[in-house]
């Protein structure tokens, strides 16, 4: 099995397990609680989803190298095997680049008519936006293992 190069940022091999659990546990649980008060609140399409835009935020922090590495040290076993699979601080801001381009396509063709549509057009740009960089990685990558081969 190769062994894939990861720049590991310091201040992430200092944590201690139990500090490691908390950076994943406690945005998980405020992520929950923001779920349940937009449930009791109503889903009014008028009011702001302040669950969907921490969800985006969260999305976009879990995806990036310090989300990746705070995975990696929690379980070892989740280390990738190709090195296409690690996320680098630039490929990160290419799938940002592209969820902010998607967003402003977005809101072109479909204006937003309520304030609870934003969240909506965020939470698809990003996803979209990072679903996008995977798939080039995943291609780029498959493409250099076959030139390896040969």
């Amino acid at each position: 099995m190769k062994k894939v190069k990861i720049d590991w940022i310091d201040w992430i091999q200092k944590l201690n397990k139990k500090q490691l659990w908390a950076t994943a546990v406690i945005p998980a649980v405020l992520l929950l609680v923001l779920l349940l008060v937009r449930i009791e609140t109503g889903n009014e399409a008028y009011n702001q989803n302040w669950f969907v835009y921490f969800f985006a935020v969260l999305y976009a922090a879990a995806f990036s190298p310090i989300g990746e590495q705070i995975q990696f040290r929690l379980f070892p076993q989740s280390i990738p095997h190709n090195q296409y699979q690690v996320t680098t601080w630039s490929q990160w801001k290419q799938a940002m680049i592209t969820a902010a381009v998607l967003m402003i396509i977005l809101l072109l063709f479909w204006p937003i008519q309520k304030q609870g549509e934003i969240a909506i057009h965020l939470i698809a740009a990003i996803i979209v936006g990072f679903l996008s960089m995977w798939t080039i990685r995943m291609v780029q990558g498959m493409r250099q293992e076959k030139k390896n081969k040969r």
